[in-house]
């Protein structure tokens, strides 16, 4: 949905949070504004039902991993020395 960014109401809590920090960097508030849009990363909506396992939340990136081992837990070569204190002489 497309809107137009005249039609955009902004709270009295959200103009005065744009207008302190424009204030505390020294810039117009639209800049800052833009800025807080520009650099926040694009957000995906996750689709999962309340109490829903790990699994099911990740299911779509299972095996997007090329070239790798499918388990490293079952090769005991990928955990030697998984646990040790390098103090105690293991790097």
């Amino acid at each position: 949905m497309v809107t137009d960014p005249k039609q955009i109401e902004l709270s009295p809590e959200m103009k005065e949070a744009i207008a302190l920090k424009a204030e505390q960097v020294g810039r117009p508030w639209d800049e800052v504004l833009w800025d807080a849009i520009r650099l926040s990363p694009p957000s995906r909506p996750v689709a999962r039902e309340a109490g829903g396992s790990f699994y099911e939340a990740m299911r779509d990136l299972i095996g997007i991993v090329k070239d790798a081992p499918s388990d490293l837990s079952t090769n005991p070569n990928y955990l030697e020395g998984f646990g040790r204190d390098r103090q105690n002489g293991a790097d």
